[in-house]
């Protein structure tokens, strides 16, 4: 063992090595080492066969080949492109510390008019992520995840997307029976052209109301 006088007699380039030890390594593999830009986003798409947003046991992975896509949380500009595998789940790997959305393209061929799983409806681990759904212009509607941080180690696994399959189309509200149009004022030919009325005009002596043959009728009156 060297004593500390000997220690100090070392030449420059030994006692920087002694010195340094582990922490040189780890400076002098930099940021493109193994251990930067390895975050990890990815998890599940479940068909949610009874539409709870919750993942039963019993509840089938979704088809492999459903196309999703890493997007940064201020727009839809594509950052990575994956697809589900045989058993339901996705990865997007080799990320850089950061902010994401994952969103799924909802109108591709084996979606075409499935609807999302209600969100946040179970635990973080077995809920259903599309909190929002977008229009992609030309590739259609997206369901897209909320928001999420990442470190550049970090292995987020809990971004999931329920599908309901056979989801019903929504019947359009009834509409209000029409109401009858108003009847239109029969034509002036039913209406008779000439009328007559008439009567007698007399003079009621004894205010009965009651016209007496006594009388006398009154001529000329208009």
């Amino acid at each position: 063992m060297h004593s500390p006088d000997r220690l100090l007699s070392l030449p420059p380039v030994v006692s920087f090595a002694v010195t340094c030890a582990g922490l040189c390594l780890l400076l002098a593999l930099g940021p493109g080492n193994a251990f930067a830009d390895s975050a990890q986003l990815g998890n599940l798409v479940w068909l949610d066969a009874n539409r709870n947003g919750h993942q039963d046991a019993d509840e089938a992975a979704a088809p492999a080949g459903i196309r999703l896509r890493l997007y940064g949380c201020r727009d839809l500009d594509t950052l990575d492109e994956t697809a589900t595998a045989a058993d339901g789940r996705y990865r997007f790997r080799r990320l850089a510390a950061g902010r994401y959305r994952v969103g799924v393209l909802q109108d591709q061929g084996p979606l075409a008019g499935v609807a999302f799983s209600p969100a946040g409806a179970s635990t973080n681990s077995r809920d259903s992520d599309a909190h929002l759904i977008v229009d992609g212009g030309d590739i259609g509607r997206i369901g897209l995840s909320q928001c999420t941080e990442v470190d550049a180690t970090e292995r987020f696994n809990h971004l999931d997307f329920g599908l309901i399959a056979d989801a019903d189309p929504v019947d359009p509200p009834p509409e209000d029976p029409p109401e009858d149009p108003p009847e239109d004022p029969p034509p002036e030919d039913d209406y008779p052209a000439n009328g007559i009325l008439g009567g007698t005009a007399w003079f009621d002596t004894n205010g009965d109301g009651v016209r007496q043959k006594q009388e006398p009728v009154e001529i000329g009156l208009e």
